[in-house]
């Protein structure tokens, strides 16, 4: 009997809606992810200081003073610098998509397209009929139609761009696991990092599904 893993998928391109994690929450990720050890014996370490400080010597209160606001300060500096910087982690607080293909995960980073002043035309009749008829009311409300279609002729030709996009291979990553409101894909060396993937970024079930077995396929690999 074929197991569900073995069925090739087809190869075709599952791409999510626009992602972008809070900063707060990648704080709190980082930590679970690589800080909970080093955060506990700290916490452990700084607890016996402050009681041996009260009971035996005032001594072992400086050590709980150093730890809270000398080690543990450095310990979240370490964190971020060596694990939130890495490309793959900052990507998920910037506006980004991601793309599951038969092969990995493309991340494409997002902007919106900046226009110039002189990208959007503005009729300078336009603008002085709707300011000549401001004491009549049907004129008025006529000028500001014009105004309004022009704002809004603006708006419609901002446009979301690809700034850059890297690939992940799936023998990059080293788990999954189910977080709170998304999967946390922590990834292998060289690229290390997490990738966060939103429950409901998909606008179908269908596809979260055919995008884990794909992560899935190559795991038990």
């Amino acid at each position: 009997m074929t197991s569900p893993q073995a069925t090739p998928l087809p190869d075709s391109m599952l791409a999510t809606g626009i992602i972008c994690m809070s900063r707060s929450k990648l704080i709190t990720t980082l930590f679970y992810l690589y800080g909970w050890l080093p955060i506990t014996i700290l916490g452990i370490l700084a607890i016996v200081a402050l009681i041996a400080g009260i009971a035996i010597d005032v001594r072992w209160a400086i050590i709980f003073l150093m730890v809270v606001f000398i080690i543990t300060p450095l310990l979240m500096s370490f964190l971020y610098f060596f694990h939130g910087l890495r490309p793959t982690t900052a990507a998920n607080v910037v506006p980004h998509t991601l793309i599951f293909t038969n092969n990995g995960i493309t991340i494409r980073i997002l902007e919106e397209k900046k226009e110039e002043e002189s990208d959007i035309e503005v009729d300078p009749k336009a603008q002085n009929d709707a300011a000549t008829n401001a004491g009549n009311d049907a004129d008025t409300e006529l000028g500001k139609d014009v105004l309004t279609e022009k704002v809004t002729k603006a708006e419609k030709e901002k446009e979301i761009i690809t700034r850059y996009e890297f690939s992940i291979p799936y023998t990059s990553i080293d788990r999954y696991q189910l977080g709170r409101d998304g999967f946390i894909i922590s990834l292998k060396q060289p690229q290390q990092g997490f990738i966060w993937l939103p429950y409901a970024v998909f606008s179908k079930r269908e596809d979260m599904e055919t995008a884990l077995k794909r992560i899935q396929s190559h795991l038990a690999s």
